[in-house]
């Protein structure tokens, strides 16, 4: 498998062609005020605790997402 270029990546949330890959959930989560939720056709949807929020939102609508 080839690795894909991110479009983000914080060290903890990973934006790139194949999709959002989160490696750690717990650490810095309390500190932060913003948390996109993803809406994925299904009745639970996941959040994620990227460091630049608006970044990983523009990068998911770039890609057709809402």
């Amino acid at each position: 498998m080839s690795m894909a270029t991110a479009d983000y990546d914080d060290g903890t949330i990973r934006c790139d062609d194949h999709g959002i890959t989160r490696r750690r959930y717990h650490p810095h989560r309390p500190k932060k005020d913003t948390a996109p939720v993803l809406d994925v056709g299904r009745r639970v949807r996941p959040t994620i605790t990227p460091d630049d929020a608006a970044a990983v939102a523009c990068i998911i609508t770039e890609h057709g997402q809402r």
